[in-house]
């Protein structure tokens, strides 16, 4: 078979061999941010750390507004508005 766009013969290549080789990458079609901001180490954990606790705030935000309006806590919810 011909390949044209690069102007030279291939092989025909089932679908086992494609699963086998991995997905096709061509020089220089990776994403900007691929490369913009290595984070490996240190940093990476650091990242993983800071959002595990942003988001466990979050939840609790979200917890905390739940229990105030059902048990009428009086917080931010009046008991008489619960």
């Amino acid at each position: 078979m011909v390949n044209i766009a690069n102007d030279h013969e291939t092989s025909p290549v089932t679908t086992t061999e494609r699963r086998e080789q991995g997905p096709r990458r061509h020089v220089g079609t990776e994403p900007a941010w691929e490369n913009a901001f290595p984070v490996t180490g240190r940093t990476a954990t650091a990242t993983r750390y800071l959002l595990a606790g942003i988001r466990i705030a979050l939840g609790w935000v979200f917890l905390w507004a739940f229990l105030d309006k059902l048990f009428g806590l009086g917080r931010s919810t009046p008991a008489a508005n619960a």
